[in-house]
């Protein structure tokens, strides 16, 4: 078995422009993915394929509050030093890489296109060497800009701000759609589920033309080979769920953000219906949709394990009572203030993830509706986008699906959740936003309860999500007692 060291550098500072994107985080603290870079580094330095191939690693992080002491190791180890600026984009590249550094006997280099992107070094002694000269990323660098290079398609120069976009929204969960593709000029949106595809390029064309200056248009709708795609101008912005989970987003910053929103609200086109239409509509969304959504969660086989969680780590008996204590939450708030009896045009899953934002420019355009087939499937409840925008900033649906939650047992035997983010002050905004529009923020938060019950039996792929999305249900409804 032979050793090999991966250095971390972490210690380059992102840009101005990528700063603005994700707070001031460094590019190995920046989630991709659920996880941070540095996390999805360490994996692949962990990779168990390596050890079958002979080979132990370690990992290291070297930034301003952490430096590596390989003093005790073997001096001969070889030592691989990657730059948390280049991402790893591929794996199998990576790994061969690393077979390749137990057999080197100079020092070498690895370039995406001109930046270096990583240094091979023979031994600890050649590494610590170089530390001791150059005290920085730039200096590692500039000091071995002549070493031989080693050819190596692992990385990926993320440090300037188009590359850096172009990789941090590919970073989605394909959950209803097989892959998005394209240049930085366009994207391509495939799947084999061709009528959602083709719903979703619909509903474009069906949209009243004011409200069309809202959307990414859609354009050269394909079938082939079993599968739907349409295209889409590349935007070259990022979305909001990556900057708020970041931190990037000034409380100044989200007002402009609420304004245009909001304004986008305001511009749907209404019809009238009945009372019955209308509140039947509403059962159907936050009623009916939820008791559908749980008998499905039932039927899944790691359900059982769920169901024990709940009944030991919480004061509910299951699944049955906390939906149970929504449906009364429901009949006690619905149809208890003034509103319009009205429907809307509405975009139909309006979370941060689907919303594209510059704030240099302030613009913002929306992407991945729900979809229509025809003009009466573009309208639906007038509360529902604004329920899908509180999912994102008042229950932190953003911050979970990045995996920044942690749950834990108390002294009680009971579960708790944490979220790795403070939305206090941007919930506060968006709360006296709605006021101010005469909006009943408890009954927007009723709904939004409604989206994390409903959505369970989608995220079975990640049990312990699932978990926290039940979690915080329950957290929202005793914030809607209060």
């Amino acid at each position: 078995m032979k050793n090999v060291f991966v250095i971390y550098d972490d210690r380059k500072k992102p840009g101005y422009e990528i700063r603005g994107i994700t707070g001031g985080n460094s590019f190995g603290n920046t989630i991709y993915k659920r996880k941070s870079l540095r996390e999805i580094a360490e994996h692949h330095v962990e990779d168990p394929q390596l050890e079958k191939n002979g080979i132990r690693t370690k990992f290291w992080l070297l930034d301003a509050d952490h430096e590596p002491e390989l003093s005790s190791f073997s001096p001969k180890t070889p030592v691989v030093h990657i730059f948390s600026d280049c991402a790893v984009v591929n794996p199998a590249e990576f790994r061969l890489l690393l077979r390749k550094a137990v057999h080197i006997r100079e020092r070498f280099i690895v370039k995406d296109d001109i930046k270096t992107a990583a240094v091979l070094f023979p031994d600890i002694e050649s590494w610590e060497e170089m530390m001791d000269e150059a005290d920085s990323t730039d200096a590692v660098r500039a000091a071995t800009e002549d070493d031989t290079e080693i050819e190596a398609d692992a990385f990926a120069d993320i440090s300037g701000r188009d590359a850096f976009l172009s990789f941090i929204t590919s970073g989605f969960e394909a959950r209803f759609f097989n892959s998005v593709a394209g240049d930085e000029y366009n994207v391509v949106k495939t799947s084999t589920n061709c009528k959602k595809i083709h719903a979703e390029y619909s509903f474009y064309h069906l949209l009243p033309d004011h409200m069309k200056y809202w959307f990414v248009e859609p354009y050269d709708y394909k079938e082939e080979k079993g599968a739907a795609s349409y295209t889409m101008e590349r935007m070259h912005m990022t979305d909001l769920a990556i900057r708020y989970v970041h931190g990037a987003i000034s409380l100044e910053e989200f007002d402009r953000i609420l304004g245009n929103l909001f304004r986008f609200i305001g511009s749907r086109d209404a019809r009238p219906v009945s009372w019955e239409a209308f509140y039947g509509r509403r059962k159907e969304l936050y009623i009916d949709k939820v008791l559908s959504r749980t008998a499905e969660l039932k039927r899944h086989p790691e359900y059982p394990k769920l169901d024990a969680m709940l009944r030991s780590g919480t004061r509910f008996n299951g699944i049955d009572q906390i939906v149970n204590e929504y449906i009364a939450l429901y009949d006690r708030l619905i149809g208890k203030n003034n509103e319009n009896i009205v429907e809307v045009v509405g975009h139909g899953d309006l979370c941060f993830s689907n919303i594209l934002y510059s704030s240099e420019v302030n613009l913002m355009r929306f992407i991945d509706p729900k979809g229509a087939e025809s003009k009466d499937e573009l309208f639906t409840d007038p509360a529902y986008d604004i329920a899908k925008l509180s999912h994102s900033i008042c229950g932190s649906y953003d911050f979970m699906n990045s995996g920044l939650y942690e749950i834990s047992v108390d002294e009680g035997m009971n579960l708790n959740l944490r979220i790795d983010g403070d939305n206090h002050a941007y919930k506060e905004a968006f709360r006296k936003k709605l006021e101010e529009l005469g909006i009943d923020f408890r009954m927007i938060r009723l709904f939004e309860c409604s989206l994390f019950l409903s959505m369970l039996p989608l995220h079975m792929d990640r049990p312990n999500k699932v978990l926290a999305f039940v979690l915080n249900a329950i957290r929202i409804m005793q914030e809607i007692k209060q």
